[in-house]
């Protein structure tokens, strides 16, 4: 058979005894709540109820004693009521700050996942800013201009007519060529092309890259 709530008063009292200076049920008046505590650990009640994890510390005015840990449980059937009371009290003050602080963590952990993990510089020769679009990078000065840019035509023979997102798409090789090509959208400041260079060579840099990371 289970042990009954006398079994569990019995054995506290047990526990309680030496730390008391009267007997019987009347030594429960004489211990007063002091603290509420959250065990991150199952504990064993002074009563034998295990797997306790909200324990309380009472204390005896009288004896100038101790007694740590009794269960949540304990302290509310078996304590004075004007006790039980307080020991309610603090546990509900626990319980919403520990639910506050448990909130205030899950929203920093969401606002960490949603926070860029790298920032890479601008792919625009010269810009000194940089963005957290690993994808298309380009700053937000130049986002624009560069994603614009698809849709401007090859001036060049072999491709002459088709757009940039065109030849992009449909000749690898020919990405590459021009990416290398020394000399090719030059992007110097004494280039009179030199802006628009910039803004080309931003564009198909980012596609050659993407192409190959893919």
């Amino acid at each position: 058979m289970g042990r009954t709530q006398e079994d569990y008063k019995r054995r506290l009292l047990k526990a309680l005894a030496p730390h008391s200076t009267t007997d019987g049920e009347d030594m429960l008046d004489e211990w007063k709540f002091a603290t509420h505590f959250k065990s991150p650990l199952k504990l064993t009640c002074a009563c034998g109820q295990y797997n306790c994890l909200n324990v309380a510390t009472v204390f005896n005015p009288k004896t100038k004693s101790i007694f740590f840990p009794i269960g949540s449980t304990c302290i509310n059937k078996f304590l004075p009521t004007k006790e039980a009371e307080k020991h309610k009290l603090e546990k509900k003050i626990h319980d919403k700050q520990e639910k506050a602080q448990k909130k205030k963590m899950e929203k920093e952990q969401a606002k960490q996942q949603v926070q860029p993990v790298a920032s890479y510089a601008c792919t625009v020769a010269g810009c000194p800013h940089q963005t957290s679009d690993g994808r298309h990078r380009y700053c937000a000065e130049h986002h624009k201009a560069c994603v614009g840019r698809a849709k401007w035509f090859c001036p060049f023979n072999k491709h002459r007519g088709s757009t940039w997102s065109v030849v992009v798409a449909n000749d690898k090789k020919y990405l590459t060529w021009l990416i290398h090509k020394s000399g090719m959208f030059d992007t110097s400041p004494t280039n009179k092309y030199h802006n628009s260079n910039r803004i080309t060579r931003a564009y198909l840099e980012n596609e050659h890259r993407a192409w190959n990371q893919a």
